[in-house]
């Protein structure tokens, strides 16, 4: 009996030496690790599914002025295409104005071609860079180096309705304006807020993955202080702006469909 004892004993003692071993080998969540899964999971997505909003108010002339964008998308890898949808917003001595927005990419060879809806009906452009990245991949592998900056939460959140880690940490602004694209940009290219002005910009981070899957979930940037120096030189005040995306799934996106007024357009 007391051999068959040893005999038990020794095997539990290996079985928790492997648990051990395993946990050591990177299964703890760290924001390394974090990162560096995350990288790897979102190469092999096809599709996405996600949410951007932007809430910006600042000063000027004593006025106070708030401007906004909440835009659906979708992406898809291959074909590589991407569509957006949404409303912008401006509100300024008791006024507001919104505008409804709709564009979509798709790639032809080398070039993205990019139809946009407006008040006047539909544009198109060639473009060297689509107005959507689909490669997230990339995204994650360049903030993968920033994972030294971060901190992960002891407590789990919620987001969709799931369960995911959070961390905090700072990052650059070159990130953003991948998620942003061109088409975007341009609305606040007065205020400076373009790819060369958003790259050399650091602020606050908050990063949420799901802990099922270990894909993004949620980001949010902080940017008003970081845009301080760029409203000041353009003559505006104080800043308050906060860019938030939510990633509502991943490889459950259908064909996306470019509306026929905009292959018509296309063919003008």
């Amino acid at each position: 009996m007391k051999t068959q004892r040893k005999k038990w004993t020794a095997a539990a003692m290996a079985a928790a030496m492997a648990v051990m071993s395993l946990t050591a080998c990177g299964t703890k969540a760290t924001p390394e690790n974090l990162f560096r899964d995350m990288n790897k999971r979102a190469s092999e997505v096809d599709s996405l599914r996600m949410n951007m909003k932007l809430d910006m108010n600042i000063e000027a002339a004593g006025e106070s002025v708030s401007m906004g964008m909440d835009f659906a998308m979708e992406a898809t890898s291959d074909p590589e295409m991407s569509s957006a949808k949404g409303v912008g917003s401006v509100g300024w001595g008791g006024i507001d104005t919104s505008t409804e927005i709709e564009t979509y990419s798709e790639k032809q060879g080398d070039e993205y071609i990019v139809y946009t809806k407006s008040e006047n009906g539909w544009t198109v452009q060639k473009e060297d860079s689509a107005g959507m990245s689909t490669d997230i991949g990339v995204v994650s592998e360049d903030i993968e180096k920033f994972a030294s900056q971060f901190e992960l939460d002891k407590n789990l959140v919620q987001v969709n309705g799931e369960d995911c880690f959070q961390l905090t940490g700072t990052i650059t602004g070159e990130f953003l304006s991948e998620f942003m694209g061109e088409d975007m940009l341009s609305s606040f290219a007065g205020l400076g807020l373009d790819e060369d002005g958003l790259a050399d910009i650091s602020m606050p981070c908050t990063i949420d993955v799901y802990k099922e899957s270990i894909l993004p979930a949620r980001m949010t940037f902080d940017m008003g202080e970081a845009l301080l120096p760029i409203l000041e030189a353009a003559g505006l005040d104080a800043a308050e702006c906060t860019v938030e995306m939510t990633f509502l799934d991943y490889d459950a996106v259908g064909e996306i469909v470019i509306p026929e007024e905009a292959l018509e357009a296309a063919g003008s």
